[in-house]
């Protein structure tokens, strides 16, 4: 895991050209236990893969590996704690593809995501789990989506205030066969700390929080979710499309 991490390097050092970068392909080859991030950087754990200004724009092919045990301690207190994941920015050329995340434990503050904060490109056949907490924005697999998440499935827990989902929490993109199943895990959405018949839009949704863009062919099935102002089994607000999606779910809203 200390390999991935180094992903960063030339957001690091742009002095040298010989280091693995934000813009380069990768490929796992071994399974990962990440157990060991817990004690990072004096607790902060894993730092996530990439910047506002310097964007994973390369390409990892997890050749259906398994990472284990990331974690990712910034609370909505710390100095950074917002667009947190495995990677915080990808940008459109970026793609993701064929990786599993487990017993993920991440807690930060906003734009927060199991495998990406703030999406702007590929993911495809990817699966998450474990306990994710943020503020807004909040989901399973990314926290803010603009590019394409396909193939995608979830199991655990998300917490937040705001747009809160179990896999995407704000979709501005396209989101195509996710599925969020009690099968494999309990999945609990929280929105918390929401005001009911406030101005601000929020959502805590089984797939997406809140929806401005597509989702087509997804499905909730088995997941308890709750909240207090615009809660929903597949969507907790919706300005987009929706195609062919389900949901089938426990809903306690206030």
């Amino acid at each position: 895991v200390d390999q991935l991490q180094c992903i960063n390097n030339d957001e690091q050092d742009t002095r040298r050209s010989d280091r693995p970068g934000l813009d380069d392909n990768y490929r796992l080859t071994v399974d990962l236990d990440a157990g060991g991030t817990r004690v990072w950087n004096n607790g902060a754990g894993f730092r996530p893969i990439g910047g506002f200004n310097e964007r994973f724009t390369g390409t990892l092919d997890g050749n259906n590996h398994t990472i284990s045990g990331l974690t990712i301690d910034r609370g909505p207190f710390e100095l950074t704690p917002a667009r947190v994941g495995l990677f915080r920015f990808t940008g459109s050329n970026a793609e993701i593809e064929d990786i599993t995340l487990r017993n993920i434990d991440i807690d930060a503050g906003s734009n927060t995501g199991g495998v990406v904060a703030n999406n702007n490109g590929k993911l495809t056949n990817v699966s998450a789990s474990g306990s994710i907490i943020g503020t807004s924005d909040v989901g399973g697999v990314v926290g803010f989506n603009s590019g394409k998440v396909t193939n995608v499935s979830a199991s655990g827990n998300v917490t937040g205030e705001v747009n809160v989902a179990g896999v995407v929490g704000y979709n501005d993109g396209e989101v195509t066969n996710a599925s969020v199943n009690i099968s494999t895990d309990t999945r609990v959405v929280k929105g918390v700390g929401v005001t009911p018949g406030s101005s601000d839009i929020e959502g805590a949704g089984g797939l997406v929080g809140n929806n401005d863009g597509t989702i087509s062919n997804s499905r909730v099935v088995g997941i308890i979710i709750t909240g207090e102002n615009e809660v929903g089994g597949l969507v907790g607000s919706n300005f987009g499309e929706i195609q062919r999606s389900y949901a089938s779910t426990g809903i306690d809203a206030n």
